[in-house]
């Protein structure tokens, strides 16, 4: 009986607040039926993955470090390779960047977002400008935009990126062999922390014409980025560059002055050589055509599989011509940059033993202070949504006993009958004796039962029925 009345007296006070007549009972029932979404909302609290539970709600520590120590960067051997290059491997193979969540961390299960202060840089980039294409010999389109190293002497670039150290030698871009005053002057724009990148491609489907160039500067610097995490992988919300916030540039981190590779000058390194040899290596590619023959196609760079140009060329790369046209890849190189980056400060941060991050003992104490790590709070609301709608059920109830002596609320009582009557409830508006008798028979399985009322003394209705089955001395009563 209690179930029927129960079910009843909901759809009741639906049907009376969607015809606006509803009451003070009405609004406590519907507040009381919204506040029984807590347990499906308590149990989205949390989730079970195979043998591990992992709880949605909750906080998330992430550290991702805002500088990197040039043993980090640096393949010879003082640094260690394995750290660099597991996050060029990933980011090679495009896998996903996992993060280690210890026993005393609660983990965002499903997804959270939030951000984080990590290592990156600040991005300046210029309008797009033109140059004339020029095929003699020592035009600037073939001295400023052109490997030296091209053995073709009628070869015109008509695509090329490359990245040079800012205010340092242009062929320190193709040479790693420099004599000391070049290698001083490299070093010294590598302590700058500046660097550009430059892209060159042909717009116009015309022999001749102007070509296209693209410059950006970038300089070392703390960037906020927008980040997402799910069951343990952290991403990038946004795959553009110009989405993220720069905070401030920071100083180059020189290397140790006590080791070969700063007092060769034959071969000098730095930072910020790291970041322009990286990006040669993975975006230097330089597509020519020969003005003798009007044919071209892939000539040097140091990628030799031209990915970037198949990419962003319009027509065939063994099949280069002077109407042959290519897209701007500076939007792709400098996201791919800045994904590269946001993995390595992720790395970083993870690395824990501060001799194997700086190199040996002596440098970790010095350099310690320089290492800082940004940790910021994620959170989810599911928890928060839950709460107040676990209060509803109270704050439902606290009014009708604060309006307990009015005079609305004292003629009606909580008898199933008088507030089936109030909701009108269809099944039990008109509820007799008989009704009450076969639906207790019915459910209880009695073969007879012998029914009593009587007036309720709130209510011009039955207010109570007491039933006494006569197979069996216990009453079966209803209120």
């Amino acid at each position: 009986m209690y179930d029927l009345y129960e079910s009843q007296s909901i759809l009741g006070a639906l049907k009376n607040l969607f015809r606006l007549r509803g009451d003070g009972l009405s609004v406590v029932s519907v507040l009381c039926l919204v506040s029984a979404l807590r347990g499906p909302l308590f149990q989205r609290a949390s989730m079970v993955d195979g043998n591990a539970v992992r709880h949605i709600v909750g906080k998330q520590e992430l550290q991702v470090a805002q500088l990197i120590p040039p043993n980090f960067l640096f393949q010879g051997s003082v640094g260690n390779p394995l750290l660099f290059d597991g996050a060029y491997n990933a980011y090679v193979e495009r896998a996903p960047i996992r993060i280690n969540i210890t026993n005393n961390e609660k983990e965002c299960g499903d997804k959270c977002e939030g951000k984080v202060k990590g290592y990156g840089f600040e991005i300046k980039c210029s309008d797009v400008s033109n140059i004339p294409w020029d095929n003699s010999s020592d035009s600037a389109l073939r001295q400023m935009y052109q490997d030296p190293d091209t053995s073709i002497g009628s070869a015109v670039p008509l695509f090329n990126s490359s990245a040079v150290l800012q205010g340092g030698m242009q062929e320190s871009t193709f040479n790693s062999s420099l004599d000391d005053a070049a290698g001083e002057a490299q070093v010294a724009a590598d302590q700058q922390g500046w660097f550009q990148i430059t892209n060159l491609f042909k717009s116009e489907s015309v022999c001749g014409g102007n070509l296209s160039i693209h410059k950006c500067s970038l300089h070392h610097a703390v960037i906020e980025y927008n980040v997402v995490l799910s069951n343990g992988i952290l991403s990038l919300r946004s795959q553009s560059w110009q989405d993220d916030n720069v905070l401030f540039q920071t100083p180059t981190w020189s290397f140790p002055t006590t080791f070969a590779p700063a007092q060769d000058f034959s071969d000098p390194w730095g930072p910020t050589v790291h970041w322009v040899s990286w990006f040669m290596a993975e975006f230097n590619e330089e597509i020519d055509i020969y003005t003798s023959g009007k044919e071209g196609g892939p000539s040097g760079g140091a990628n030799i599989r031209y990915l970037l140009a198949k990419r962003f060329i319009h027509g065939d790369i063994n099949n280069v011509s002077c109407s042959t046209t290519f897209g701007d890849p500076t939007q792709f190189v400098l996201d791919r940059l800045r994904e590269m980056a946001f993995r390595t400060a992720v790395v970083a941060a993870t690395v824990s033993d501060p001799v194997l991050l700086f190199g040996n003992a002596e440098l970790a104490r010095k350099a310690c202070h320089g290492l800082k790590i940004g940790r910021k709070m994620l959170n989810l609301s599911t928890r928060d949504i839950s709460l107040p709608i676990l209060l509803l059920a109270v704050v439902a109830i606290v009014p009708l006993y604060w309006k307990a002596r009015s005079e609305i609320l004292v003629l009606r009582s909580f008898n199933p009958l008088d507030v089936a009557h109030v909701f009108d409830a269809p099944l039990l508006q008109y509820v007799y004796e008989k009704d009450m008798e076969t639906y207790v028979r019915k459910e209880q399985g009695l073969r007879r039962v012998r029914c009593s009322s009587k007036e309720s003394d709130d209510s011009d209705d039955v207010g109570a029925v007491r039933i006494l089955p006569e197979d069996r001395d216990i009453a079966a009563v209803v209120e």
